[in-house]
């Protein structure tokens, strides 16, 4: 498999990031919307929003990758926030459809 990543929907980082300051609870945070995706997820969904049709293929996983690249696995758990009692953002799907 390629590269795993989390996306972050604006919305929904706006509402994090005022619950978070209405509540007060400092600290860091991962704020990411549910579920993880490929770039060509990713890339698909994008375009999905800016009504772009298009054709995305998965992307080959590099044999050998240079010390400047990206790490394959780049997902965040919003696990901590959740247990914090912060609300949890809906899925990346979910924030594509909306």
């Amino acid at each position: 498999a390629g590269w795993l990543g989390s996306l972050t929907c604006e919305r929904h980082l706006a509402g994090f990031l005022a619950e978070l300051l209405q509540g007060g609870r400092w600290g860091i945070w991962h704020a990411v919307n549910g579920g993880d995706c490929t770039r060509a997820e990713a890339v698909r969904a994008m375009a999905l929003m800016a009504g772009i049709p298009c054709s995305v293929e998965e992307e080959p996983q590099p044999e050998l990758c240079p010390a400047e690249c990206r790490p394959l696995d780049a997902r965040l758990s919003a696990g901590d926030a959740a247990s914090a009692g912060f609300t949890p953002l809906p899925s990346w799907q979910e924030a594509v459809l909306q």
